[in-house]
């Protein structure tokens, strides 16, 4: 039996085996290898021993367990057969080839807007503690990559400098302005990678939102960003978060908790991504069909609103409340005045500590306020002095020339606490404007787009304008870029406004040629 066993019953499943895939050419490779490996096996000592043995009927086959053994065999050969026909799709032809055609139907399932989801929770939801910038840039190569091999499989249509717009090939270049004119190099271009990952962010956005279902897609994903941040915020709260002196000023702000942070580096920084992600993360609630999901969906927006006012973040309050006062008059000015009544109506019901903060708005009395008054008078001589090319991208630079400008009580200062200043003493004249230009140009092309835009569409493209509006007001007061994962969302937030226009445009179009 065992001499059956070796040289009957393996190659005879062997050769079942390969008569599924008979073929192909790994059959007649396996099949020489097979019978090579089988006359060594004859010859060698053991082969000789086993075969002796059969002879001289020291084994029987006739007993009932060997024919238990095959009847086992049978079975595991029955199972091998089933197996292959799911692999092969019930086909008898080229196992490889068949494999291939299977991998491609997940290649078509698994699409480029599901990756580009996943990739941006892995951005947003990574811990502070955990995420790495260098985890950013290996997302966006492999999200390139991809893009690429969908442009190559006529998947995906490539895109061209006017689907961007020159004002965003500008800014690029700006950017490259700042690494030339920089005098540590490492650094500038350390910060330069870290622009070109949010450009790419935005280009694949671009890429991907090319109707509305993957519009909604997108959306989706980014609500649930916000709302899982917000549980880790209210988490964060109840097992409390220590008071930080280098955050607060604790002497005008005596009994305030501990600031939240959720998966990022600071308040501040989270506050800035929820001004710039709740209002998209609403729109997705408004396209929710199915009436209780709606009505829950809506009330999944109290978690990111609690989460920010435990933030503390006073400049992020009055982004959010610019934000949202830009989101109703241009969904609904009517809506207005009543709006503006439950929230004047609103403010007795909040916590103590909410109200000293706002009252500290503009305060003298705050050093923190008075602390970026000192910066901004520090960097603007640096402007002065280089206003024309700037200093050079990243930290390093910015602080070997801040110290010799800056006023003696804000001398550690790593940035100048304002994205337009900080734009303009890196980057030079060139880096302002173009940023500006971007900025204005993408904002009147999406309120443009408004008057033809279908409804799902119309909604994002007021989500994109009232979050790139509201921020503004934190671009003044703080450097947003400062955080790579906050840039990285501007650029997505941008990225959809440039997208949403794109869609509503081709759909104007459309309608227009029929």
């Amino acid at each position: 039996m065992i001499t059956g066993f070796i040289f009957e019953k393996v190659p005879l499943l062997f050769r079942r085996f390969c008569a599924y895939c008979r073929s192909s050419m790994a059959y007649r490779l396996l099949a020489g290898l097979w019978h090579g490996l089988c006359r060594l096996c004859r010859e060698s000592f053991v082969g000789s021993l086993l075969c002796e043995h059969a002879h001289e009927g020291r084994i029987t086959e006739t007993s009932a367990f060997l024919r238990g053994a095959d009847a086992v065999l049978r079975f595991i050969e029955k199972i091998l057969r089933k197996v292959i026909d799911v692999l092969t799709f019930g086909r008898r032809s080229s196992l490889i080839l068949d494999s291939g055609k299977w991998f491609l139907s997940l290649y078509r399932f698994f699409d480029f807007e599901f990756f580009t989801g996943l990739c941006l929770c892995a951005v947003l939801l990574c811990p502070a503690g955990v995420w790495h910038n260098i985890y950013g840039l290996g997302i966006s190569a492999a999200l390139l990559v991809l893009m690429l091999i969908y442009v190559a499989a006529e998947k995906k249509e490539a895109l061209s400098l006017k689907t961007l717009g020159l004002p965003f090939v500008f800014f690029v270049l700006a950017s490259v302005i700042g690494v030339c004119s920089s005098t540590d190099k490492g650094d500038a271009m350390r910060i330069f990678i870290l622009f070109v990952t949010a450009f790419l962010f935005c280009i694949f956005v671009v890429a991907d939102v090319t109707d509305e279902t993957k519009l909604k897609r997108l959306l989706g994903a980014i609500w649930f960003c916000v709302c899982a941040t917000a549980c880790v915020a209210m988490v964060q709260r109840v097992l409390g978060v220590s008071v930080s002196a280098s955050l607060t000023d604790l002497s005008t702000n005596e009994g305030m908790p501990g600031r939240v942070f959720a998966t990022f580096e600071n308040p501040n920084n989270y506050a800035e991504f929820l001004v710039l992600a709740t209002p998209l993360a609403f729109v997705w609630c408004t396209l929710v069909k199915n009436d209780t999901l709606r009505r829950l969906a809506y009330l999944s927006m109290a978690f990111p609103l609690t989460a920010l006012l435990m933030t503390y973040s006073r400049s992020g309050w009055v982004s959010f409340a610019l934000a949202a006062f830009v989101f109703v008059f241009l969904w609904n000015k009517r809506m207005l005045p009543a709006i503006i009544i439950v929230c004047v109506a609103a403010v007795p019901f909040l916590p103590q500590t909410v109200l000293n903060r706002i009252s500290t708005i503009g305060s003298t009395s705050d050093s923190s306020n008075m602390y970026r008054i000192y910066i901004w008078r520090g960097v603007l001589d640096m402007i002065k002095h280089n206003w024309l090319t700037g200093i050079g991208l990243g930290p390093v630079n910015f602080r070997s020339v801040y110290l010799l400008f800056c006023v003696p009580s804000a001398r550690p200062a790593p940035h100048s606490h304002m994205l337009y200043l900080e734009l303009w003493v890196e980057m030079g004249i060139a880096g302002v404007i173009s940023y500006f230009a971007l900025l204005f140009t993408s904002l009147r092309k999406g309120l443009l787009a408004l008057k033809y835009a279908s409804k799902p569409v119309k909604t994002a493209l007021i989500g994109a304008i009232s979050s790139l509006v509201g921020i503004m007001f934190s671009c003044a007061a703080e450097y947003v870029w400062y955080y790579p994962r906050v840039m990285f969302f501007y650029f997505i937030v941008l990225g959809v406004l440039i997208a949403c226009g794109n869609i509503a445009r081709k759909s104007n179009e459309t309608e227009f040629l029929k």
